[in-house]
């Protein structure tokens, strides 16, 4: 494909979708800081949209037909709340330490080929509990390098960093629920958990959600993930 900038990129694949009839409709986050070319070639939309999502730290996810290429997870504002003696029917979480790192160094070249490094120490996806690093803080001295060559400002390679590191401290949290049928409870939006088992309460960010009618009425069923446990 063409060589553009990364929000040039993104809106032309997920146009072709919304042309095919897969979608209704597309929002693009404005990628603020990205102005480095992209250059797509050799694999597939779908991938090639996830390692651009990764990459700028953005949720890519479908919500009621439209295509979302957009930093969701940075408004941690729940769109509802559910309690056990009131809407919530069940809800079970997992806590995972693998692949969590204490930092992210991004590493690229400026246009006169000088080496670049962007660094991220700290998750910056707030809500509430406590990170893995405040879990278990032997996990600060874990981290990872990678080389970005689409990082060709100072600005481009912190954003990288972060993105990353916030991408990887939001598997620290995995868990599924089910509640009275909430229309308004979407992929996207977080929701809090509260007034059951105190280790659970909390913020989450939903994932995936499933409407459905049942002998007992209108059930909404939903994952989640979260950064803070």
């Amino acid at each position: 494909a063409g060589q553009n900038k990364p929000k040039q990129v993104v809106e032309e694949i997920l146009n072709k979708a919304t042309s095919a009839g897969y979608a209704k409709s597309i929002t693009v986050d404005s990628l603020d800081g990205f102005e480095t070319p992209v250059i797509k070639k050799g694999v597939d939309d779908w991938k090639f949209l996830n390692t651009l999502a990764q990459r700028y730290g953005v949720t890519l996810t479908v919500i009621d037909g439209e295509i979302v290429f957009k930093n969701l997870t940075s408004n941690t504002s729940p769109v509802v709340t559910l309690s056990m003696d009131k809407s919530l029917f069940s809800f079970e979480r997992k806590l995972s330490m693998a692949h969590q790192v204490g930092k992210v160094e991004i590493w690229g070249r400026d246009k006169n080929e000088g080496f670049l490094k962007g660094v991220a120490n700290e998750c910056s996806i707030g809500g509430e509990g406590k990170t893995a690093m405040e879990l278990a803080p032997k996990f600060k001295k874990a981290g990872i390098r990678e080389y970005s060559e689409f990082a060709k400002t100072q600005e481009e390679c912190d954003k990288m960093a972060q993105g990353r590191l916030d991408s990887i401290a939001m598997n620290l949290v995995s868990g599924r629920g089910a509640c009275v049928g909430l229309p308004e409870l979407i992929p996207g939006r977080y929701v809090k958990i509260e007034n059951g088992d105190k280790r659970l309460n909390g913020t989450y960010f939903v994932t995936k959600v499933r409407h459905r009618f049942s002998p007992d009425g209108f059930i909404t069923e939903f994952e989640v993930k979260g950064a803070r446990a």
